[in-house]
């Protein structure tokens, strides 16, 4: 006598490797067995390869999933554009061109960067920059600017907290600069918990 079942069919999706791989849901774990799946189908020339997850199938491409387009491939464009004209802005210097306004070596102001002294843009392999106003005219970093870099956690989120306006309108540097450093820890902080807690 045949057993007959009540569960319902399960459904199937289909994704290309690239996309199910992006899938931000998946642990590193189970990408590295999908990946490593994927690769054995390959090598016995599969074109497809089914998988059970989260209680349903999925069909992943082997062949043109690797070659769909990336739908934020636009957007990373943009975004490596909008990054280059920052950085080749005006105001930004390299830690040669820093070091030379605060009296430092190029290597003591990587230094104070890693101390979290003062902060740099990153705009790929070996290219930082360092926004001028960090500074104030003896050389010496703002007041302040260690406990914001430390409550936002890197050089961007620094520079746009500190370059944004703040409740008077102006770029919140500019309040450093005044020595209105309280306020300005204090929302870098609350910006820092909300954004990492």
């Amino acid at each position: 006598m045949q057993r007959q079942s009540n569960a319902q069919p399960r459904e199937t999706t289909r994704h290309g490797l690239p996309a199910l791989l992006a899938d931000r849901r998946m642990t590193r774990a189970q990408k590295e067995r999908i990946n490593a799946l994927a690769d054995a189908a390959r090598r016995i020339d599969a074109k497809t390869l089914a998988l059970e997850l989260d209680g349903g199938w999925v069909e992943i491409d082997l062949d043109g999933g690797a070659d769909a387009p990336d739908p934020l491939a636009a957007a990373r464009a943009r975004g490596a554009e909008a990054a280059a004209r920052i950085l080749a802005g005006p105001g930004m210097l390299t830690g040669a061109e820093l070091g030379a306004r605060m009296g430092k070596s190029r290597q003591a102001v990587d230094l104070d960067r890693k101390a979290g002294r003062l902060f740099a843009l990153s705009g790929g392999a070996r290219r930082l920059r360092y926004p001028d106003w960090q500074i104030d005219a003896t050389g010496a970093p703002l007041p302040g600017l260690s406990e914001v870099i430390a409550a936002l956690g890197d050089g961007w989120a620094a520079w746009r907290f500190l370059g944004g306006p703040g409740a008077d309108g102006a770029p919140r540097w500019q309040a450093l600069a005044r020595g209105e450093t309280d306020g300005i820890i204090a929302e870098a902080a609350a910006r820092g918990h909300a954004a990492f807690g």
